[in-house]
Parts: C-alpha cells; sequence; structure tokens
C-alpha cells in the first residue's frame, strides 16, 4: 500500500475521470471496543469490469488492512446512470451520517463540490507523500478547486478527437492542416465555415441524455 494512503485514511475520500480525493463532514465510523475504524469507498459502479472495481480488489483491501489492523474498508458502489450518480453522491455528502470517505468523480464536478465544502484540502497531506512530483501539472490542476487548492488526484482519464473535412477548411479560408489550440479557435472556424457555407453543419458532437 502506498504512503500516501497510510497518512490519510482518517479523513479522505477517492474521486473518475481525475480520482479526485474528498472527506466526509465528520470523523470515519469507529467502533468503541475495538477502536476499528471504518473508510467507506464510494463510485460509480458500471460492472466488474470498470477501472475503479478492478483497483479496488479485494486484494488490495485484504493487504492495506491488514498493514493497518486498526481501519477497516467498506466498499458502497453506486448503481446509477451517469447523471443521475452526481446527484446521489452530493446527496450523500450534505450529511455525516451519509458522506463517503473517498469518493470517486469526474474533474469537472470537483469545483463545486469543494466549494461547497464537501471535499476535504489535501495540499498538507501531498507535501508529505513521495509519490506526487509523478503527477504532470496538467493533471494536478484538475483536481484543483477554485481556490488553487488541491482536493483530488487523478485517477483516469480521456482524450477526444476531432474529425475535420480539408475541402470545408478550405473553402472557408481555412488551412488544410488547421488544428484548434483553445474552444475559441474551434468557434471562429465553426462560424467561418457557418458563413461560407451555410448548408454544412460547423460543428457537430454526438451526445444524449444517456451519458448524463
Amino acid at each position: 500500500m502506498n504512503k500516501f494512503k497510510k497518512i490519510c485514511f482518517g479523513v479522505l475520500a477517492i474521486i473518475s475521470m481525475a480520482a479526485l480525493v474528498g472527506c466526509s463532514s465528520k470523523d470515519s465510523s469507529s467502533s468503541e471496543d475495538s477502536k476499528v475504524k471504518t473508510i467507506k469507498i464510494a463510485w460509480r459502479y458500471t460492472g466488474e469490469s470498470d477501472s475503479m472495481s478492478k483497483l479496488l480488489t479485494k486484494t488490495w483491501i485484504s493487504n492495506f488492512e491488514k498493514e493497518n489492523p486498526n481501519i477497516k474498508i467498506e466498499l458502497t458502489p453506486i448503481k446509477s446512470s451517469e447523471g443521475d450518480y452526481s446527484s446521489k453522491l452530493q446527496l450523500q455528502m450534505q450529511s455525516s451520517d451519509t458522506a463517503p470517505d473517498i469518493v470517486n468523480e469526474d474533474s469537472f464536478i470537483l469545483p463545486s463540490d469543494a466549494k461547497a465544502g464537501y471535499l476535504l484540502p489535501l495540499d498538507s497531506y501531498l507535501k508529505k507523500w513521495d509519490q506526487w512530483d509523478q503527477y504532470t501539472e496538467a493533471l494536478k490542476k484538475g483536481g484543483q478547486g477554485s481556490d488553487g487548492k488541491q482536493y483530488g488526484l487523478p485517477g483516469t482519464t480521456d482524450s477526444r478527437g476531432i474529425w475535420t473535412s480539408k475541402a470545408v477548411l478550405e473553402k472557408a479560408g481555412l488551412s488544410a492542416d488547421w488544428s484548434p489550440k483553445s474552444w475559441d479557435d474551434l468557434v471562429n472556424a465553426a462560424v467561418k465555415i457557418k458563413d461560407t457555407q451555410p448548408d454544412v453543419i460547423p460543428f457537430a458532437m454526438g451526445v444524449s441524455k444517456t451519458n448524463g
């Protein structure tokens, strides 16, 4: 088990696109008799093959609990659609009775959850973690709140491609090897395409309610 998870067992919560870390609004539950702390981990469960399910294996848990006999890991997967998951998770985090200790969510949700006071700043813990310098600055930024503090750890991410028609670009006055550097570049190109070729759809993205 890496050093970070040993340090942060009492207050953290892990979070999926970037694995973000937050905390419950009270200390993890514990037994008065055994003094064992229970750490609850919540994530959107999509089946045994999802990345978080693979990460949270029984071997991982059993090894961690052997190294930390005063800690019990409790998995609390949330089975829901992508859109409903965020709502259910935020409802849980509103109460100290239901808030998990470690949660997994998309990085675009993190700033609002951090601002609402649901998440714990991790800066003081990360200063002591010898693996934090292995993350790139861009990945680190994905786990930061609007206040610049680090609330999450990147876990997984993805990339999206933009497909273009060279003929359409050239008619719009753009080079065939045009490549946007920002969303503004993309919007400006779409405007030029619309102005020069009214029958062409300048930008299209496949989305649906099932995608949340």
